[in-house]
């Protein structure tokens, strides 16, 4: 042990004796020649044969002969012919040769890095390196790149060049940008008067104003030919040509809908204060373009656009022009639309099948609508517009299974398709039929009737919800909600602060001041955690935090954010 001690302390000792003379260069001068050299100790590393030197730590020395500078290691080998007008040893380990004016490289053995031919040159230190990495080259006022081994990556011939935060050079000539690699691969052209990395990793460009999309590897996927282009989520893009807005796939292919998919589309309010319309995935299905939008029904959609409402298809092309005040969704084939604050019905073509004439109107249903005319009474008329039901009520619902319910002196009762008036009119409030049963109220109180008049659950909740799912939502005295069946029997017990109606096997219900969504066994199996929240339509039920709105299936997972 003590052999192996006194052994490296003897190494250690050579190794400092070594660095120190490493350092202990020392130019001499021959007195026959007067030329300059460089020994350490009685050995010569720099042969006395230049009228001066500068020397360097460790690389070598900087040599004059006459009035022209070369570079010599302390080989003993001159690596630079003296042919320049100044040698610099940069950071490094980088020989800086200057002639003319003109800058370029070396390395200390020779080897040529950046030609001699540049105005001004730059090191740089890229991606955190303890050593340069890259010459900034300028010549004649345009900029490139070389790296420090010599390889020219951008050449000298753009008004700028930088290096990116996604690791690409950008460069730009004549207002055109253009971007490489890393190794000096072009991979976009200078074709454009834009470019802008996107974090999906696609490229927005921009030419003479119009836009368009590149891969990540620089191939057009959306020529620039839309006055706007946005990249949607779930791999959708949004471009808009002469006013158009259209609906692009990731490969830059028109979205093309059928009818059919209207079923399952949700409206949706994007970023720029938008409407336009998702699917069950929260794909973009409608391009995102109006003002105010409605659910899909019978396969079209009323929307609003400009200050006017009209009606799209699946693909958001409009089928019936944007002339309207105000429009209603379509039910049984016809959709109601006012205009100069009246009322009428359009067909799924925009022709009226019923002209413009009521204050108010509500939906088909069973081949008759409410309306109310100039009287402010409501009545009811065919597809033709034809009265069948004289206006003599002061409200008026849809018929749902063969009754409507309405309001004659404040009290309200059910007539049939006839007129004819079946449950007189004594509740304060009726609702439509649903599952054969009605809500009616009377003295603050809430039950149900059939379509008899016969009071089949009495009037003994605060609040209640029509049937659906063969159960409904009710309020009990102590205002917690629960759910009772047809037959007034309580199958979920009144655990919630407030509870809406089943729909596709899921009920939104409030505990505390946040909603969730409960199964028929009374399971939660969305956690209470809206402000707000709504029946499931389809695969999505419609959902609130704060202001935004958005849905939720039922796996819980939030949809269009």
């Amino acid at each position: 042990m003590v052999r192996l001690f006194c052994l490296f302390v003897v190494c250690l000792s050579a190794l400092c004796c070594s660095l120190s003379a490493l350092y202990a260069q020392d130019p001499f001068r021959d007195a026959k020649t007067n030329k300059v050299g460089i020994k350490l100790g009685d050995q010569i590393l720099i042969q006395p044969k230049y009228d001066d030197l500068l020397a360097f730590p460790e690389e070598g020395a900087a040599v004059r002969m006459g009035n022209l500078w070369g570079f010599a290691s302390y080989e003993g080998k001159e690596t630079i012919a003296p042919t320049f007008d100044k040698i610099e040893l940069q950071k490094g380990a980088l020989v800086k040769a200057t002639k003319a004016g003109k800058i370029g490289f070396f390395s200390p053995s020779g080897a040529a890095l950046v030609p001699v031919e540049f105005d001004a040159i730059d090191i740089k230190v890229f991606d955190g390196a303890q050593k340069p990495t890259h010459f900034f080259v300028k010549k004649d006022r345009k900029a490139g790149f070389y790296t420090v081994d010599g390889k020219c990556v951008v050449k000298p011939e753009y008004d700028e060049v930088k290096l990116m935060s996604n690791n690409l050079f950008q460069a730009t000539a004549n207002g055109k940008q253009t971007f490489f690699a890393r190794d000096g691969v072009m991979i976009i052209p200078p074709n454009y008067d834009k470019i802008t990395f996107l974090k999906n990793k696609v490229i927005k460009v921009e030419v003479g104003g119009k836009q368009g999309f590149l891969t990540a590897d620089g191939k057009e996927l959306v020529p620039p030919v839309y006055d706007n282009a946005e990249f949607l989520e779930n791999n959708r893009i949004q471009a808009v040509l002469n006013g158009k807005t259209l609906l692009l796939g990731g490969d830059g292919k028109p979205v093309i809908r059928t009818p059919e998919e209207t079923g399952n589309f949700y409206v949706m309010l994007d970023k720029t204060l938008r409407y336009g319309y998702i699917d069950a995935e929260g794909v973009p299905a409608v391009p995102s373009m109006f003002g105010k939008a409605k659910e899909y029904a019978e396969s079209l959609a009323a929307v609003e656009k400009d200050g006017k409402w009209g009606f799209v298809d699946a693909n958001g092309e409009a089928v019936i022009p944007f002339d309207y005040d105000d429009a209603q969704s379509f039910s049984e084939g016809l959709a109601a639309v006012e205009r100069d604050e009246k009322w009428g019905f359009v067909d799924k073509k925009g022709n009226f099948a019923v002209k413009p004439q009521f204050l108010k109107v509500k939906a088909f249903m069973s081949g008759l609508a409410p309306v109310q005319t100039s009287n402010e009474k409501w009545g009811f008329v065919d597809k033709k517009g034809k009265v069948v039901i004289k206006p003599q009520f002061d409200e008026a619902e849809a018929f749902r299974e063969g009754l409507a319910a309405v309001s004659v002196n404040g009290k309200y009762g059910y007539i049939d398709p006839k007129g004819k008036m079946v449950i007189a009119p004594q509740y304060g409030w009726s609702s439509m039929f649903s599952e054969g049963l009605a809500e009616v109220r009377s003295g603050g109180k809430s039950g149900y009737i059939d379509k008899k008049g016969a009071m089949i659950i009495p009037l003994q909740f605060e609040n209640a919800r029509e049937f659906s799912e063969n159960m409904c939502s009710v309020q009990f005295a102590d205002k917690k909600w629960g759910f009772i069946n047809t037959k007034n029997d309580v199958v979920i017990p009144a655990n919630y602060d407030w509870a809406r109606s089943f729909r596709n096997d899921a009920a939104p219900v409030r505990i505390g001041e946040k909603w969730g969504y409960i199964n028929k066994k009374g399971e939660l199996f969305v956690q209470a955690q809206f402000d707000d929240a709504f029946e499931f339509i389809g695969a999505l039920a419609r959902v609130k935090q704060g202001t935004k709105e958005m849905y939720v299936n039922k796996q819980g997972k939030i949809i269009g954010q």
